[in-house]
């Protein structure tokens, strides 16, 4: 019922941006053809004028010269302002082409006079973008602020210190593209192929990544605060140290993750799978909407503090310090005998 819920979401903000993208369009093009518009009303006017003086003998040397030539002029006078708007049209078709051909050029000079034309002529953030093939493109520091690229693909282009904050990107595919040190806040990265890409440094915070597939993605320390991760596929996804505060991870996909050190205050992991991942030395205390289950599934929980404050042993290596506390057999034995319950129980001490 909620997976539903959430498409009828997804539906209608789609439909939201079809309609938002069409009437700009339109208006633009009002604004546009301001000039022709009016030219054609008053000739249509004056054509008009003259149809309905056919029969009058009582007409001035004016009158009739609007009656004999009011409804031919105006014909002339409309056909040919719509024969120059439909060549214009044709024109700014090809114009625009040939900036999309250019935005997929391997020369960063190349791509950045194509996005600074497609933004002045509002090609950028209008839809005309989707779905198009950015293949190796050099996209590196381009400013895609608020850009419609929806299912563009952008198989190894380099968009790395790319500026992508608040872009439309979902069903984007990003295969082997680098982007590291983007800044990506608030991006639309729903159903988004992240496979192979290199994630390395990049911002996420309020990102939306539903459904997002990432092989081994490298998010070590990366910030992905407030951003949705639910239903994403983060298989023997790098998260050592990231920054998950308040991340929504329902039924995320984390099998094999790192999680060492990951900060995950008010992150929400109801039904995320946690199965053969590492979470050594994390906090749980303030994570929501865990289960015993899940965690009994992690493969190390050395060092973590348990979700009621509890610290679990850690053997101290060259790179750990040595924890004393309980294993986590011995944890979920004492919790269980103090809280009641089965492993698949959710708990939320606070």
């Amino acid at each position: 019922m909620q997976q539903e819920a959430r498409q009828m979401g997804d539906k209608s903000e789609r439909a939201y941006w079809w309609i938002d993208a069409r009437a700009n369009a339109l208006s633009k093009w009002i604004d546009a053809n301001r000039g022709r518009l009016l030219l054609i009303a008053v000739f249509a006017w004056m054509g008009i004028w003259g149809l309905l003086l056919e029969g009058r003998e009582d007409l001035d040397t004016f009158g009739r010269l609007i009656r004999g030539m009011g409804p031919e002029l105006a014909g002339i006078v409309i056909a040919a302002v719509t024969i120059d708007a439909l060549a214009e049209r044709r024109q700014r078709q090809s114009r625009k082409k040939q900036l999309i051909r250019q935005l997929g050029s391997k020369y960063r000079d190349v791509t950045e006079m194509a996005l600074l034309e497609l933004r002045h002529e509002g090609w950028l953030d209008d839809g005309s973008l989707r779905g198009v093939n950015l293949t190796g493109a050099n996209l590196s520091g381009a400013n895609l602020i608020d850009a419609n690229l929806s299912d563009v693909t952008f198989w190894q282009a380099d968009l790395s210190e790319a500026f992508l904050m608040d872009a439309r990107l979902p069903r984007s595919n990003f295969n082997s593209a680098n982007l590291r040190n983007a800044i990506a806040r608030g991006a639309d990265l729903r159903e988004a192929n992240l496979e192979f890409a290199n994630l390395a440094q990049i911002h996420l915070e309020g990102a939306d990544l539903h459904g997002a597939r990432l092989w081994r993605p490298n998010l070590g320390g990366v910030h992905l605060d407030d951003a949705n991760l639910s239903n994403a596929r983060l298989v023997e996804a790098d998260l050592i140290r990231a920054s998950l505060c308040r991340a929504n991870l329902e039924m995320a996909y984390l099998h094999l993750a790192r999680l060492d050190r990951a900060d995950l205050p008010g992150a929400n992991l109801n039904g995320a799978t946690l199965s053969g991942a590492s979470l050594r030395e994390v906090d749980l205390t303030r994570a929501q909407n865990w289960s015993i289950g899940q965690l009994a599934s992690a493969e190390a929980l050395e060092g973590a503090i348990m979700p009621d404050g509890a610290q679990l042993r850690q053997e101290g290596t060259e790179n750990r310090e040595r924890i004393d506390g309980l294993t986590f057999g011995e944890w979920k034995a004492q919790y269980l005998a103090t809280h009641g319950g089965d492993e698949s129980d959710i708990r939320d001490p606070r």
